[in-house]
């Protein structure tokens, strides 16, 4: 990819000098901002924020990308060139004259907050090490109402609707009911990470981590379901 750059660079350098078609003057491949050919690879991470046209490249015209590295507070991508990079959201979608397809043709994506919780649309990928605290609407987002998730880092003791994915060190050690959660109740977990030593009381639909193990059952108020509804673990 780092030469097919430079390649377009010299490329567009020549057009420049000779006065013919557009210029396209390209950064380094650190640069936040570049404009590529279509058909080269665009680099992992990056997204395509416009099209463009430039006589340096093969093919009909829109023939180029302007792609970028994605701002942790909020970047509008083309939908389609590009896949939606690790580690950030769809906030929302927009018609953009610059990207190419029928309109909505856009999305809005940024990092979801490490200390707080945010609001993604469901159409988004999932963000690794969050949870689902609550459903939501937004016109903003694509799809029937509730379209939104409320996600939060899975941190600490929290409370989460059931259908959450839960980070591996998870237990299951309530279960609860909200209206803020779909499907029928309890559709809610409390989850916390075990302590490493003693015993810890989980319900019986708790996963069960890496290096802990089933040292018996139990009955608990906090969990659902028949006798016995719990657990009692501990670290190997």
């Amino acid at each position: 990819m780092r030469d097919a750059i430079r390649r377009f660079g010299v490329l567009a350098a020549i057009t420049l000098l000779i006065g013919a078609g557009v210029q396209v003057l390209m950064p380094s491949p650190a640069a936040a901002s570049s404009t590529i050919c279509k058909g080269e690879q665009i680099p992992t991470g990056y997204v395509a924020v416009a099209q463009g046209s430039s006589s340096a490249c093969p093919g009909s015209f829109p023939n180029t990308w302007t792609i970028t590295l994605p701002s942790p507070s909020g970047t509008t991508m083309c939908k389609g060139p590009t896949v939606v990079p690790d580690r950030y959201v769809i906030i929302a979608q927009g018609s953009s004259t610059a990207c190419p397809g029928s309109f909505p043709n856009t999305w809005t994506i940024h990092r979801p907050s490490t200390t707080a919780p945010s609001s993604m649309c469901k159409v988004s990928p999932y963000p690794e090490a969050y949870v689902i605290t609550a459903e939501g609407s937004s016109t903003a987002c694509p799809g029937s109402f509730p379209n939104t998730w409320t996600i939060a880092p899975g941190l600490g003791t929290i409370t989460v609707c059931s259908v959450s994915p839960l980070r591996a060190f998870h237990v299951v050690t309530a279960q609860g009911n909200s209206m803020s959660c779909p499907g029928s109740y309890p559709n809610t977990w409390t989850v916390q990470r075990p302590p490493s030593t003693g015993v810890t009381v989980v319900c019986k639909v708790s996963p069960l981590p890496e290096y802990f193990e089933v040292i018996g059952t139990t009955n608990s108020s906090s969990c659902s379901g028949g006798s016995p509804n719990a657990k009692r673990i501990q670290r190997v």
